[in-house]
């Protein structure tokens, strides 16, 4: 792909049967609640799902190996949570849906390295 684009990636599931909590009614309520936003709307809530996917894509192509474009695009995916939705909602996301689960240390690594540069920034 020459110029990835978040916005305009099509998918069948864009979140995938790991992250299925994503979908719940109580979930989503939160989550308008932590919008920065004074509108929520469904396609907010698409654009949450897609950064969340992006995340974890992200993640794992740096694991295979190491390209800046996908480093960036990692990083702009938090960087947009931590710009529209209260921080300690989304550091409570990224914790419990991506430290947790991932049972590789290295990936874990790239996700606190990334997370840590965007606060020291």
């Amino acid at each position: 792909m020459a110029n990835y684009n978040i916005l305009e990636y099509k998918h069948k599931k864009v979140i995938s049967n790991s992250l299925n909590n994503f979908k719940d009614e109580d979930f989503k309520r939160q989550l308008m609640l932590c919008s920065k936003k004074s509108y929520f709307s469904v396609y907010d809530l698409t654009l949450f799902y897609k950064h969340i996917r992006n995340i974890k894509l992200c993640v794992n192509k740096l694991f295979k190996a190491h390209k800046e474009e996908t480093r960036n695009s990692l990083k702009n995916s938090i960087i947009f949570l931590f710009g529209n939705y209260l921080e300690n909602f989304i550091q409570s996301v990224i914790s419990f849906y991506f430290y947790f689960p991932i049972e590789n240390d290295a990936k874990q690594h790239i996700l606190e390295e990334i997370v840590n540069e965007i606060y020291n920034y």
